[in-house]
């Protein structure tokens, strides 16, 4: 799947990460787990933002840094968490194995 990615639309079909995602079939870097945890989001809660993704949510296709040849997409997505709106900034991937990957879980705004 690596390399379909344009600057106009997303790489990855959204319906096959979320299925990803609810089949469990997911990991997320280390960053976006640190990110997660600080902001009080368990697996559960993360699986169900990103189920709660629509198309209209898409922000960007964006290359690796380190292996341009690789894209990853990126989502606006808004998330109800406790009694607040989180509106998060959020990069997904499917890895050549064909697991879906969580690169970036923050607050929409928020340096890396």
């Amino acid at each position: 799947m690596a390399g379909r990615g344009t600057p106009r639309g997303p790489t990855y079909p959204l319906a096959e990460i979320q299925r990803l995602f609810e089949r469990d079939q997911w990991v997320a870097k280390r960053g976006a787990s640190r990110r997660a945890v600080e902001l009080q989001y368990t697996r559960y809660d993360i699986c169900d933002c990103i189920l709660g993704i629509e198309p209209d949510d898409f922000h960007k296709t964006m290359s690796d840094c380190r292996n341009p040849d690789l894209w990853q997409d990126v989502y606006r997505a808004r998330y109800e968490h406790g009694e607040h709106l989180d509106e998060l900034y959020v990069k997904l991937q499917i890895s050549q194995r064909g697991t879906a990957v969580l690169i970036s879980f923050k607050l929409w705004g928020s340096p890396e």
